[in-house]
C-alpha cells in the first residue's frame, strides 16, 4: 500500500482524519488485500528444490568436529607443556620438584654446618678474587700491545 492509494481510498488526504480513523482504514485496506490479493503481490512458489543441502551441511559438521579435536588436543599439550616447566629454572624439561637448584639447595641446607658455610665462602671470595687478578692483568697486557702498536705507527 502507498500513500495515494490510502489517500484515494479516504476520498482525501489522509492526515485530515483522526488517528483512530486512520488506523481503522489502513487495518481495513490490510484486510481486505489479504482476503482479495492483487495479481502483483502475488508470490509464485517455484519447484526449485536444493539437492546439495543435506551433503554440504554434512561437510559442514564433518569440519567443525575435525576443528573440535584439532582444538582440544592444542589445549591438552598447552596445559601438558605447561605442567611440565619448572618454576625455578623455567626449563622445560623437567618440574619443578625435580629441579637440580633446589635439590642442591635442599642438600645443602640439610648437611653443612655455620663453619662449613663460612670456608666454602672464602674459597669461593678467594677464586673470585684470582679470576680478578687474572682479568686485570690480561687487560694490563692488552693495554700495553695496543701503546705500542701506536707508538710505532
Amino acid at each position: 500500500m502507498d500513500r495515494n492509494m490510502i489517500d484515494v481510498a479516504n476520498g482525501g488526504v489522509l492526515g485530515n482524519i483522526t488517528p483512530a480513523a486512520a488506523r481503522q482504514l489502513i487495518e481495513n485496506m490490510a484486510s481486505n488485500s489479504q482476503q482479495f490479493g492483487t495479481r502483483s503481490d502475488a508470490i509464485v512458489v517455484r519447484g526449485v528444490h536444493d539437492v546439495g543441502a543435506a551433503e554440504y551441511t554434512k561437510k559442514l559438521e564433518c569440519k567443525i568436529d575435525a576443528l573440535t579435536t584439532l582444538v582440544n588436543q592444542l589445549a591438552s599439550n598447552q596445559r601438558a607443556l605447561a605442567a611440565r616447566v619448572c618454576g625455578l629454572c623455567t626449563f622445560v624439561d623437567h618440574f619443578t620438584d625435580s629441579c637440580l637448584a633446589l635439590q642442591q639447595q635442599a642438600a645443602a641446607s640439610s648437611s653443612t654446618s655455620l663453619e662449613e658455610l663460612v670456608r666454602m665462602m672464602t674459597l669461593q671470595n678467594m677464586q673470585f678474587q684470582q679470576e680478578t687478578r687474572a682479568s686485570i692483568q690480561s687487560l694490563t697486557n692488552q693495554m700495553g700491545q695496543m701503546a705500542t702498536q701506536l707508538n710505532q705507527a
